[in-house]
């Protein structure tokens, strides 16, 4: 009987590990994502979706050789 009640408890202890290691891992994942976020948001605060659209229809500024500017 004894044997039995600490199986179920070491069961249940377990479980409740799992569950905390999963929501740790999940808050990880959360702020990693949020963070990604924010920086491409600040990173695109020079471009649009509009002018990136348009960038291959510009004319290419081709430097020769012996060209200085």
């Amino acid at each position: 009987m004894v044997n039995l009640l600490y199986l179920v408890s070491a069961a249940n202890s377990l479980s409740m590990n799992v569950i905390l290691l999963t929501a740790f891992i999940g808050l990880i994942l959360v702020g990693l994502a949020v963070s990604f976020f924010v920086f491409t948001r600040k990173s695109a605060a020079t471009s649009s979706p509009e002018r990136d659209s348009l960038m291959p229809l510009e004319d290419e500024q081709v430097a020769r050789h012996g060209d200085r500017r």
